[in-house]
């Protein structure tokens, strides 16, 4: 069941223990359903290869969070077991860890239905 998207937030995970680069984006939307709401998560992991692009940052978060919200589920895990190309598995072993060590982020999917807002994003969303 696809619920009404009523607001939305970005944001980006910076490893800070390297240089302070930024290694993903993060997008939230608050989808609607009668009286009740709830959020799902995007994550766009930028491969250690590629030059940051905060276009294509957001826009590849939105899909996965208008996808998880669309279909009511999550998707598309964030480690894929036995992942041929070391850099992917590497740049998202990186965003793991910088997500969780600065942001409080543990997720193990890059679309997340129902996400529950860990304190950064709760500040974030007071703003």
């Amino acid at each position: 069941m696809k619920h009404d998207i009523t607001e939305m937030r970005f944001y980006h995970i910076h490893d800070k223990d390297n240089g302070n680069a930024i290694v993903g984006t993060v997008c939230l939307v608050k989808g609607n359903d009668t009286n009740n709401y709830t959020w799902s998560r995007g994550i766009s992991i930028c491969s250690m290869d590629d030059r940051f692009d905060k276009r294509k940052g957001r826009s590849v978060a939105l899909a996965r969070a208008r996808r998880a919200n669309g279909t009511c589920k999550d998707s598309d895990p964030i480690l894929v077991p036995f992942k041929r190309n070391w850099n992917v598995r590497d740049a998202a072993k990186r965003f793991q860890a910088a997500a969780q060590k600065y942001y409080g982020l543990h997720s193990a999917s890059k679309s997340k239905y129902d996400a529950v807002p860990t304190a950064y994003e709760r500040n974030m969303l007071e703003d």
